[in-house]
């Protein structure tokens, strides 16, 4: 249980309202690049999304900033851009990253 309001509101999300909601469940989806371009990706993303609508949950996908023919592929599958990240490293550097919601 979280201890304060602002420890609640790292596990919500923010959906295409602006309202903040739960962010319950997580997946790592990754596809082989050996089977890139078949549609592998888009079936994975639409699996996940799905899952997470019959679960009354706001579908939230987050991912690095490239390449952009990947971001390319999100968009074209009805993700909306919500917000971007940026994730710091045990080495210095700075992981950035974008976050995106789907109505669908």
């Amino acid at each position: 249980m979280p201890n304060t309001e602002k420890d609640a509101d790292k596990n919500r999300a923010p959906n295409r309202s602006g309202s903040r909601v739960e962010a319950r469940g997580r997946a790592r989806l990754l596809v082989d690049p050996d089977f890139r371009r078949r549609g592998v990706a888009r079936a994975l993303m639409q699996t996940a999304r799905s899952a997470a609508v019959a679960d009354q949950r706001v579908p939230v996908l987050e991912v690095v900033d490239s390449p952009p023919a990947a971001i390319a592929v999100y968009r074209d599958s009805g993700w909306v851009q919500i917000g971007r990240l940026s994730v710091p490293l045990q080495d210095g550097g700075v992981l950035h990253g974008l976050v995106f919601t789907s109505d669908e």
